[in-house]
């Protein structure tokens, strides 16, 4: 299946010179670009590429701040003639941070990055603490919770807060016993204590003491999927 990509950069050339060498990926078919902040906005949020190849010198507003401005959270791939902006882009998550002039071996290292097989259990997940960056056992978290453009992660040592969306870390692990209780909130099945009739409502008690309302629709789906 392709991916739909999105090209962003100030020069034009940078992106006359991107373009024809992803034409080389059959994965993947560009379906537009933008050399100014506002029309990248405007045109990521219309098209909804699945993948951005961002610059991060922009005029008005940085890459960043574009991705920012975004109503919801594409793979991204970073393509920068500055390397002091890596941690910073491994800390939202980004697929892969590419120096110009960029090669062709090092774009397709950077492309085979996508559509890997799901996460398994032994995955590790990459956060940044503060001043420190770490990895957390994607099997040892208990629940998710969407706040704004970010979500905290609960897991077995504590809490992190990292920038991506609820949506994107539900593609990333709902084939990993990661199930999406309602709106702002996903959990972890492995650490179900029990799922009890709380009102109109069903509510999952975590083994941490946390409890998650299952919204009506997400009930019944549950319901559905594990009952014997």
């Amino acid at each position: 299946m392709k991916r739909k990509a999105f090209l962003v950069d100030d020069e034009l050339l940078a992106i006359k010179e991107l373009n024809w060498m992803l034409l080389d990926f059959k994965n993947i078919e560009v379906v537009g670009s933008a050399n100014s902040s506002q029309d990248a906005i405007n045109e990521i949020n219309e098209l909804r590429p699945d993948l951005v190849f961002m610059d991060i010198n922009i005029p008005e507003k940085n890459g960043f701040e574009i991705i920012d401005s975004l109503d919801y959270f594409p793979d991204i791939i970073f393509t920068t003639a500055y390397d002091e902006y890596a941690i910073k882009a491994f800390e939202i998550n980004a697929i892969d941070y590419l120096l110009k002039p960029i090669g062709r071996d090092r774009l397709i290292k950077a492309i085979s990055k996508l559509g890997k097989a799901p996460l398994n259990s032994n995955s590790l997940l990459f956060i940044k603490d503060q001043d420190k960056m770490k990895f957390i056992e994607i099997e040892k978290i208990t629940w998710i919770e969407s706040i704004g453009n970010y979500v905290k992660i609960y897991h077995q040592q504590g809490s992190d807060m990292i920038y991506k969306t609820l949506n994107s870390m539900e593609t990333k692990l709902q084939d990993v016993g990661f199930f999406r209780a309602n709106r702002k909130e996903m959990i972890n099945i492995h650490f179900i204590q029990s799922v009890v009739k709380s009102d109109s409502n069903w509510k999952v008690i975590l083994t941490d003491g946390n409890q998650v309302i299952l919204s009506q629709r997400q009930a019944t789906k549950f319901i559905s999927i594990y009952r014997i």
